[in-house]
């Protein structure tokens, strides 16, 4: 019965490779199997017993999942096809994982650590299923391997990690990695952490067609996309990733989004790469310490430590973004009196920040920085601390 399924998928393919659309393959296998008197066979499953981990049980079971479907095409398509035709494979094979693979409940082993789920059992992919939605895809339509399969026994297999921490198969291509770090989802920063154990590029970008990188890099992608999870992080900075990464504007857009993040992250890229930020610009055409000072309002705890750490690679005290706002200016406004004395004490000039314009969303525009903070009575114990230090620094105007 096995080598008549396979004649059978056989013939299809051939039939099928020769009409100009793929759409129909459907109806060439109806008509075979019924000149053939063919019953529709049974569906075929592989099942593989492997191993999952995420924040939760429900992402440790959805990335046990993803591994085995991404085992079963492998037995399909080359590993060289599997890189090349990554996005259009993303979009309409794993993306319906959930249809495509079941999960044995009853064989689940569920383990959690440090906050962190890890899930054993056995995932059965229907292999028909998957065949089904790579003949679809005009590009394989000359490309998958029409062997015969191997038993389910034969194919099972374990993809787990050792007690040590070795990785057995990663199986993981930049486009998936790429997958990987734009997500939102938490679970996968193990599998992020793993990957860059095992070498994988932390500069890699997706990647086109025909074999060009387009986008921006991992890393900027992944804290672009909310991701705030330390250990990652640090392995990224651990592979060598190009902090000072430009796009075709010259834009430093990676250094961008670790000022845009938070200060725990911000420290460990300074402390670790300890970049030049001389000549750092942004989008925006603002410079680092622009950027750093107009994050920074009252739910922050930036501290002196940083902001010096900034200066002393480059940040200039007096720099201003494309709205005219400059880095004192953003100190005053937001209250934070010890990181004004900072940029003071480094250069930074308090009365023409004090005389300039106020910040659109700060308060009256058409008043100076200086009049919108004396004419106010707070009851925030930092912006009333300003008031008095510029009061006192400048005197009544």
């Amino acid at each position: 019965m096995k080598v008549r399924g396979i004649l059978l998928w056989s013939i299809v393919y051939l039939v099928c490779v020769d009409m100009k659309k793929f759409i129909r393959h459907g109806i060439c296998l109806s008509a075979i199997m019924l000149f053939m008197g063919v019953a529709t066979p049974a569906l075929s499953e592989v099942a593989y017993q492997l191993e999952g981990t995420g924040k939760d049980e429900k992402a440790a079971i959805g990335n046990l999942k993803m591994t085995a479907l991404r085992n079963c095409i492998k037995n399909m398509i080359s590993d060289d096809d599997i890189r090349n035709y990554a996005r259009v494979l993303r979009t309409d094979v794993f993306m319906k994982v959930d249809e495509l693979v079941a999960v044995d409940e009853s064989s689940l082993k569920v383990l959690q650590n440090g906050g962190r789920y890890t899930v054993k059992g056995t995932a059965t992919v229907n292999d028909d299923a998957v065949m089904a939605k790579l003949v679809r895809i005009p590009e394989l339509n000359d490309r998958i391997i029409l062997s015969e399969p191997e038993s389910s026994e034969e194919k099972q297999k374990t993809v787990i990690e050792s007690e040590n921490g070795d990785n057995k198969t990663s199986g993981v291509t930049g486009d998936d990695f790429m997958a990987l770090v734009a997500s939102s989802d938490a679970g996968n920063s193990e599998q992020i952490i793993l990957a860059l154990k095992n070498g994988m590029n932390p500069n890699t970008r997706y990647e086109a067609d025909d074999g060009q990188p387009y986008g921006d890099p991992a890393f900027c992608v992944y804290l672009e996309n909310g991701n705030r999870d330390i250990n990652v992080v640090k392995a990224f900075v651990a592979s060598g990733v190009n902090i000072l990464y430009q796009d075709q504007n010259g834009y430093h857009r990676t250094l961008f989004q670790v000022f845009s993040s938070n200060d725990e992250i911000l420290k460990i890229v300074l402390d670790a790469l300890k970049p030049s930020l001389k000549d750092v610009r942004f989008d925006n055409n603002s410079e680092p310490l622009t950027l750093f000072l107009k994050n920074r309002d009252e739910s922050d705890s930036a501290t002196s430590e940083l902001l010096d750490r900034i200066i002393m690679l480059g940040g200039e005290p007096n720099s201003i973004n494309n709205s005219g706002v400059s880095a004192v200016t953003y100190a005053i406004v937001n209250g934070k009196l010890e990181l004004l004395k900072l940029l003071i004490e480094k250069g930074g000039d308090l009365e023409k920040a004090a005389d300039s314009p106020m910040p659109s969303l700060y308060g009256d525009e058409s008043k100076t920085v200086y009049q919108n903070i004396v004419d106010n009575d707070y009851s925030d114990t930092e912006m009333s601390a300003m008031k008095d230090f510029l009061m006192s620094s400048i005197g009544k105007k």
